[in-house]
């Protein structure tokens, strides 16, 4: 007697099914930048475990000798590349269709109320699979759009006339550490590592390492130490300021485009407040952990601020003493900007009115802490979407923008970046697939948005240029209402212009709440 265990699945009405399970592997894989023995083990489980799923009863030995190969490969994978968030799940449920294959003949998948919780279990973790490989094991970032090839150094340096505000040591001095991405004519040497502090690291607090185990394969558009472009004898300076709980390695896409048009951009991490944080003795700075909701973490949020505005008046002051690194001698220090994102906007705002020497400044979707000084420098505030449309949580900031917009004597402007959320200035959009940037990317609760990194760095990079270059005698760039005239997703709420006689001119273009 014959039984549909003994033949293959064949016929019309399976190429249906086989098609989509094949597409939906397509769909899972896509931008997921695993390698072959990876790609092999999403592969093999889902298959197996659809297997499971819908045709346990097809080909049974077949499936038996998939489910303990599934697992095996999990093993090896474990033991090759070690534990990474993403792929945990996988191996888990790898190791649940081996179990399967042994309790085949007995246990609990042999009853009907049994086959059906093992289908609903294998069903709950194939989409808990595809969900987690859609945070991608290994980050994409966008290639620089501008005409110069880009080199990186890292910078350390010990402050002797500051004690370290954020630990309990009496002795500590503080330190400061920067990363400079610059225009050089190279195209060879060592690529930079995207993260660069050895062992397991998150480069944002509250998640957990494993996310980022892999990140040190991302292709950075980088070398290491390579010379500064010989086109022109210095070139203008950014320093740059990350966000709360992020790493400055999380800027790189805008760091990178930035460097690629001209400017040398110092991008600092603030010891015990910045992840991946790695000082000069090989010490890794691990960030202490406050509420910011509470009022003694907006008090210490409040605190941070001048912590950072000190940060970047020290840095500056160091780049004008380097001597040993490529960029010594290649600097324009009389024409120096800073800009930051979310906090790292506040530091910007707070460096320039304590020093003088930061010639223009940017906020990127950030808001202001403590009381909001009068600048009689460009500033330019560059705001997500998602940050006009909230109108409780983000009152302040807007009071205090505005207030900031208004004392502005120096000219500045106020733009809209459409189709952005709060963390779409920083490589995070990088961190998901495609696929993954679509779905979870639609999440509010996410906060990441849908925008590419290669469109939000290189819009960033050209309002930043726009309206800080002309100041910092930087090569010709567009001008804001240039941008503005060919990129629709750039909305000009405000425009500031330098003061005359006394008075300040303030257009209201748009006016966002």
């Amino acid at each position: 007697m014959t039984t549909h265990a003994l033949h293959p699945p064949t016929g019309p009405r399976y190429v249906v099914p086989v098609l989509v399970l094949l597409a939906a592997m397509v769909v899972v894989l896509d931008g997921t930048g695993l390698n072959p023995l990876e790609t092999a083990l999403v592969a093999g489980t889902g298959v197996t475990a659809v297997w499971w799923v819908v045709a346990r009863r097809r080909l049974t030995s077949a499936l038996r000798l998939c489910s303990l190969g599934v697992a095996g490969l999990a093993l090896v994978v474990l033991v090759a590349e070690g534990p990474t968030s993403q792929l945990v799940p996988w191996q888990v449920l790898a190791g649940v269709v081996a179990l399967s294959a042994l309790w085949r003949t007995r246990g609990p998948c042999t009853g009907r109320v049994g086959r059906v919780l093992h289908r609903a279990v294998l069903a709950v973790l194939l989409l808990a699979c595809a969900a987690a490989t859609q945070l991608a094991p290994v980050a994409s970032l966008p290639a620089p759009t501008g005409p110069f090839e880009v080199g990186s150094t890292v910078l350390t340096w010990a402050d002797r006339s500051r004690r370290e505000p954020l630990t309990a040591a009496a002795g500590d001095l503080r330190q400061v550490v920067a990363q400079a991405w610059y225009p050089t004519a190279r195209t060879s040497g060592r690529t930079t590592r995207y993260v660069g502090a050895g062992g397991d690291t998150a480069l944002m607090t509250d998640l957990p390492p494993g996310l980022f185990r892999r990140y040190d394969h991302t292709r950075v558009p980088a070398h290491d130490d390579v010379p500064v472009s010989p086109a022109q004898d210095r070139w203008p300076v950014l320093l740059f300021s990350p966000g709360l709980g992020m790493a400055r390695q999380s800027y790189t896409a805008l760091c990178t485009e930035l460097a690629s048009r001209g400017y040398v951009v110092v991008a600092i991490s603030h010891p015990y407040e910045s992840p991946v944080t790695v000082l000069a003795d090989g010490h890794r700075a691990a960030p202490h952990r406050f509420d910011p909701s509470t009022p003694a973490g907006r008090a210490e949020v409040a605190r941070l601020v001048d912590v950072r505005a000190a940060d970047s008046s020290f840095v500056l002051s160091r780049l004008e003493r380097l001597t040993t690194s490529p960029l010594a001698g290649h600097l324009d220090l009389a024409h120096v900007g800073i800009l930051g994102h979310s906090l790292g906007g506040a530091t910007a705002a707070r460096a320039m009115a304590l020093d003088h020497r930061f010639r223009a400044g940017a906020d990127l979707d950030g808001r202001l802490f403590g009381a909001v000084p009068s600048l009689d420098r460009p500033f330019l505030w560059v705001q997500s979407e998602a940050s006009t449309e909230t109108r409780r949580e983000l009152g302040p900031t807007h009071r205090t923008r505005d207030e900031l917009l208004e004392r502005l004597r120096g000219g500045g402007a106020l733009v809209t970046l459409a189709g952005t959320t709060h963390l779409s200035f920083s490589d995070v959009s990088g961190y998901l697939t495609p696929v993954g940037r679509q779905l979870l990317g639609r999440l509010p609760a996410a906060g990441i948005g849908t925008a590419e990194a290669a469109r939000t760095a290189a819009t960033t990079a050209d309002l930043v240029t726009g309206v800080l270059g002309p100041v910092l005698h930087a090569p010709p760039a567009h001008t804001l209402a240039q941008v503005a005239a060919r990129d629709t997703t750039v909305r000009v709420e405000r425009t500031v212009e330098a003061a005359r006689q006394g008075k300040v001119s303030v257009t209201t273009v748009r006016r966002t709440r």
